[in-house]
């Protein structure tokens, strides 16, 4: 849910469910992923759902293979 606070210039990312006040959404840099890990994982995120798109297809062909 995206709220925009009047204080600010920019909408914040969250609020609370019941009180609808900003989030507090602090990051420490220290423990942060860095560009490259980012880059790595998401990566990773984009083989593996291929991976299953690919496979579903070839799951289907083959059942409408099956099928004929």
């Amino acid at each position: 849910m995206m709220v925009h606070n009047s204080s600010h210039s920019h909408p914040l990312c969250c609020s609370t469910p019941y009180m609808r006040s900003p989030r507090y959404t602090y990051v420490d840099r220290d423990y942060a992923y860095s560009e490259a890990e980012r880059r790595e994982i998401q990566w990773h995120r984009d083989h593996y759902l291929h991976y299953l798109r690919h496979s579903q297809a070839l799951r289907l062909w083959n059942r409408r293979e099956r099928a004929l």
